[in-house]
């Protein structure tokens, strides 16, 4: 019998599918059912099989409860529900894995006005390699990190009824809660409940963050922004360009940033608490705690990056690597590796980490002087129109057209008031495309 209704209650590249079947006893809110578990293939409550439409209703009623995977857990479940359930040729695959060793790089930000060559060294070694790293000494006190760790809890464990209002899936919200921003489209559901907060390149209204962590998400905005611009000038100069290059190129003015909550899990062997994915951004900068359970890709193997008391996670992201689907601004010429990352459900819990995303706000061109001594161009210089989607080019050019055709039979005053509608029109299509792809890529 498959559960249609609860009272409780990194597009990310994922391997695998198929289905797993399980027996067990799941008591969500009001009812208590005997559940045979399977992964359907699509979200389309009109796919064809009942599989797929109790599915569909299960993530939907999942959805419509707004109380998260945090409200799961406070109903006292034993048994994650089936949307969780990862396919188990993936869970297959991580058995059958065996272990690497691997050191995290550790980058020491301390005293850069007499180690800078050093540092640089370093930070092109780690971002060109492993696309991983830690940063110590980074001049962001412990004690102020501590505190974005215990209000980021503390909002996540208000009751229901006052997190409730910030819970939304609206995509323009600059600040909202949500469980799996892709719950609708993803093979299974995340154990993990997100705060997530547009910073910049606009301020944020203080006024639309939760009371309880509003004075430190503001602060630390300024503070992890602060050294975002300063790793963005180690990394510039890592590419053999002038240390303002990415900062001159708004590389750390857009940001945002997600305070995740991972609630202890009954079964972490069967889900996630991030599934595999890429960041499609410039930089990440990630605050974790004690707990664990981020690891990232490397030569085949999941490699765990263990919590170093006062240290900062750094990532590269796509957008700072240049991968092809992501080529609207191709950085780095691919010196630098953005890999796949996750994070693992744990008993042990729950696991609060803070991460910041550096990432675009509008769609500037590939950057031709990014080609330095260290590196020859790989990637033409390329404009926006390149991407723009065929609709837009066809309406481009029949816009074009009749603004020539109408030249001829029109008054000069009346001409120019027609023509410039026209252009607003073309404007207004080149604009919505650009929304659209902003959508997919942020």
């Amino acid at each position: 019998m498959a559960i249609v209704g609860w009272h409780a209650g990194e597009t990310q590249r994922q391997r695998g599918g198929g289905e797993r079947k399980l027996v067990g006893t799941c008591s969500i809110g009001f009812q208590t059912c005997k559940r045979k578990m399977s992964i359907a293939g699509t979200s389309d409550p009109m796919g064809g099989n009942r599989a797929t439409s109790d599915r569909y209703q299960e993530l939907k009623s999942f959805d419509e409860s707004k109380a998260g995977v945090k409200g799961l857990v406070d109903s006292g479940i034993v048994n994650i529900p089936r949307i969780f359930i990862r396919p188990p040729d993936e869970v297959e695959a991580d058995e059958a894995e065996e272990s690497l060793q691997y050191t995290v790089p550790v980058v020491d930000l301390g005293d850069l006005s007499s180690r800078r060559a050093e540092t640089v060294s370093a930070v092109l070694e780690a971002a060109r390699d492993v696309g991983f790293f830690q940063v110590v000494n980074h001049g962001i006190p412990v004690r102020f990190l501590e505190e974005m760790l215990a209000v980021t809890r503390a909002f996540h464990e208000l009751p229901r009824d006052v997190k409730v209002r910030y819970y939304s899936r609206e995509q323009n919200g600059k600040v909202k809660l949500d469980s799996n921003f892709d719950l609708y489209e993803s093979k299974f559901a995340n154990w993990r409940d997100t705060l997530f907060c547009v910073m910049g390149p606009d301020p944020l209204d203080p006024e639309e963050l939760p009371p309880v962590c509003r004075d430190m998400y503001g602060k630390y905005s300024k503070e992890v922004q602060a050294l975002g611009v300063t790793l963005f000038k180690l990394l510039s100069e890592a590419l053999g360009l002038k240390p303002d290059y990415l900062a001159d190129i708004d590389c750390p003015k857009g940001h945002a940033i997600l305070g995740h909550y991972y609630p202890a899990c009954p079964e972490p062997e069967l889900t996630l608490g991030t599934s595999g994915h890429w960041d499609p951004d410039f930089l990440t900068i990630l605050l974790q705690d004690s707990i664990g359970g981020l690891q990232f890709r490397y030569q085949n193997h999941w490699i765990d990056v263990p919590p170093v008391p006062g240290a900062l996670v750094v990532n590269i992201g796509d957008l700072l690597q240049g991968k092809p689907m992501f080529s609207l601004q191709l950085i780095s010429n691919d010196l630098f590796k953005s890999v796949e990352h996750r994070v693992l459900a744990s008993k042990v819990g729950p696991r609060i980490s803070i991460a910041c995303f550096f990432t675009f706000y509008d769609y500037p061109t590939t950057r031709g002087s990014c080609c330095s001594n260290r590196l020859a161009g790989r990637y033409e210089f390329v404009g926006i129109c390149r991407h723009l989607p065929l609709l837009d080019k066809i309406l481009c050019f029949i816009i074009s057209m009749l603004c020539i055709a109408i030249l001829p039979y029109m008054y000069k005053a009346r001409a120019i008031a027609v023509t410039a509608m026209l252009v607003k029109v073309s404007i207004c299509c080149t604009v919505s495309h650009r929304v659209v792809v902003w959508y997919y890529v942020r």
